[in-house]
């Protein structure tokens, strides 16, 4: 990122740096999603923060990603969005770019860094409920019922509790990233 704009930098951390661009894009995002621009604006530079510290701690973790494996994500991006329901709302964010493939080279520098966060989240969920003797395959296949069979034992041990605490050790983990992070606001 030696190629910024001082004057395009919102906000320094540690190892991270955030742009006044990504938190406008990502408040046009929330914006689109139905929340008011003072709300929209305060919801993009949390989830920017986050973004970019867990990013962060999942390259630092050693995970990564190359160019070809973000495209071949990109590609199933696009296969999926032609069949869903809800295409006219993905083709008004779309629509707010140049052209088409401007949304896309957008979105392949989204996923350069949401891939190796995305893997190392799910890694860190899997160990917790590893850790947990639940299999997640089990909770994937059985998200609508409020009980789980225990991978190891069989009993039905396992509810919405269980998925609860994840989220609760998650949005720790967040909080506790963004603050290592200590991320210092340059220019707004």
């Amino acid at each position: 990122m030696n190629d910024l704009l001082e004057d395009d930098i919102y906000a320094r951390g540690k190892n991270a740096v955030i742009t006044n661009s990504e938190i406008d894009k990502t408040t046009k995002f929330f914006m689109i999603s139905g929340l008011d621009e003072e709300e929209a604006n305060i919801k993009a530079i949390e989830y920017c923060k986050e973004r970019e510290a867990l990013y962060q701690a999942a390259i630092q973790n050693g995970y990564t990603v190359t160019d070809e494996e973000v495209w071949e994500y990109l590609d199933q991006l696009r296969e999926v969005l032609e069949g869903a329901s809800n295409k006219d709302d993905a083709m008004s964010i779309i629509n707010q770019f140049d052209s088409e493939d401007d949304y896309w080279n957008y979105e392949f520098t989204v996923y350069q860094k949401n891939l190796p966060k995305q893997n190392y989240v799910a890694d860190l969920e899997k160990n917790y409920f590893k850790d947990s003797n639940i299999s997640k395959d089990s909770i994937s296949s059985n998200k609508g019922s409020q009980n789980f069979t225990d991978a190891d034992s069989g009993d039905l041990e396992y509810d919405s509790v269980k998925e609860e605490k994840w989220q609760t050790s998650f949005d720790e983990l967040k909080k506790d990233l963004v603050a290592d992070e200590d991320f210092e606001v340059v220019n707004q």
